[in-house]
């Protein structure tokens, strides 16, 4: 049985579960940064990935474009292409462990859910 949800919903979903997470780790990314602080979250990166993983875009550039082109208030600060793929590359390893928690959360063992 096919469950259905719509995007924006997906997305706030994953958003809770992102930020949930980004407060249990404590670590502090370039908000606490001396400088101008980064109107695009790492939580709304982290995020955007995340949910990303449940959309059929195989790639970024697919999704950012339907994200724009569909002006989805959940990310009204979309970042360029450029600054975006910045960003991801330095919470990959962020993202990594939230997937990882997520799997473990939903019974996962190997590559199957239980």
């Amino acid at each position: 049985m096919a469950l259905s949800i719509a995007v924006e919903d997906l997305a706030t979903v994953v958003f809770v579960w992102v930020d949930d997470g980004y407060q249990r780790s404590g670590v502090r990314g370039l908000q606490s940064q001396v400088g101008a602080k980064p109107v695009f979250r790492d939580r709304e990166v982290m995020t955007w990935h995340l949910w990303r993983d449940f959309l059929t875009f195989p790639r970024e550039t697919p999704c950012l474009a339907f994200l724009r082109a569909h002006d989805l208030p959940l990310f009204p600060r979309l970042l360029r292409q450029s600054q975006f793929n910045r960003r991801a590359r330095c919470l990959s390893r962020r993202v990594e462990e939230q997937r990882r928690h997520g799997a473990r959360t939903l019974g996962a063992q190997g590559n199957r859910i239980m």
